[in-house]
């Protein structure tokens, strides 16, 4: 719930500021109304606010405010990307997993034209279909025509075995679909890389086995400035070059996207660590500067990298929980 109380008995002479109260209540606005879709990452999204919030006070001169505001805008742009992947994800999973069992009945289907020709009808409108409410609405449509056959399946299957045959593979193909999907990796927009919940998931597995493999952490430093001298579009150029850097550098390590400035490596070869740590410093020590420009200007930009390796561990809870607080280090400095 935002309150107004202390705004409004805040003393009458204070209008220089209005600005600063008005700013204060967009960010506790947008933490209370932004869309609950994972815990995790609303949670998450409400503690960066809540810390951006805190920095405001009456003594906050222009240049804070604006500083703060555009951190604002970077940590909803940074939840949306991630909120706008994982929906659209769930939506080609619904379409996937609809699509399937229309099919894998519709095989099954010998006795009734009308019901055949809905499942294909059905079939057909999921290619079109972009938005959660027409999927909701082909889902009503399928029940229907699901119980209306009813009566015929049980009919079929005491005539013939191929009602069962049929509907074993349908069940199959389902099962078959239903893992791809599963198996599907979230892409970062930014880096082309799998995101941290692929890498959080490869972690938890790598740490049960016998050689558990290093994970080595890449935070790129002073990201914050980059992007408030040169713009978001310098700073997100900055980490696709590291990825690609990283990437083809050494191409049968795992690359994934972390949080905020940071890569993550996932090292499963059977190499000392100390051998990965030499290979890992020299590789950042020849990290080109990377070039930009910017309306007539051409710019260099020095990329300082901090990184640590460390072997995986459990409970993985607090092997991730080790991973951030060596990132939340890098960007404090």
């Amino acid at each position: 719930m935002i309150s107004l109380k202390k705004y409004l008995y805040s003393g009458r002479a204070e209008g220089g500021n209005s600005a600063i109260r008005a700013v204060s209540l967009l960010i506790q606005g947008a933490g209370l109304h932004w869309i609950n879709q994972n815990k995790t990452d609303f949670e998450g999204l409400r503690s960066d606010l809540t810390t951006l919030d805190d920095q405001l006070n009456p003594n906050t001169t222009e240049a804070e405010l604006l500083a703060v505001v555009g951190e604002v805008i970077r940590v909803l742009e940074t939840n949306s990307r991630r909120t706008s992947g994982k929906l659209n994800c769930q939506l080609t999973e619904l379409q996937g997993i609809i699509s399937t069992l229309a099919s894998g009945m519709a095989k099954m289907v010998s006795g009734s034209e009308t019901s055949l020709r809905k499942l294909h009808e059905i079939k057909s409108a999921l290619g079109a279909t972009d938005q959660i409410e027409d999927l909701r609405r082909i889902k009503i449509n399928l029940a229907a025509c699901l119980d209306s056959l009813g009566t015929e399946v049980d009919a079929q299957r005491k005539q013939s075995t191929l009602g069962i045959a049929a509907l074993s593979e349908g069940a199959l193909e389902f099962e078959k679909r239903r893992s791809l999907l599963q198996t599907k990796k979230l892409i970062d927009p930014i880096t082309g890389l799998p995101t941290r919940v692929e890498a959080e998931i490869v972690l938890a597995q790598q740490a049960e086995l016998d050689s558990p493999g290093v994970a080595v952490i890449f935070a790129v430093k002073r990201l914050k400035q980059v992007n408030t001298r040169f713009g978001y579009k310098t700073g997100d150029g900055l980490l696709e070059r590291l990825a690609t850097f990283l990437g083809s550098a050494s191409p049968e390590d795992e690359l994934y996207r972390w949080s905020g400035p940071a890569l993550l490596s996932i090292i499963r070869r059977d190499v000392p660590f100390d051998k990965i740590r030499l290979d890992i410093r020299d590789l950042v020590a020849s990290m080109p500067e990377y070039e930009v420009t910017i309306g007539n200007r051409t710019a260099l930009i020095v990329t300082s990298v901090g990184w640590a390796a460390f072997s995986v561990a459990v409970p993985i809870a607090r092997f991730v929980a080790q991973l951030d607080s060596f990132v939340n280090s890098q960007i404090s400095e």
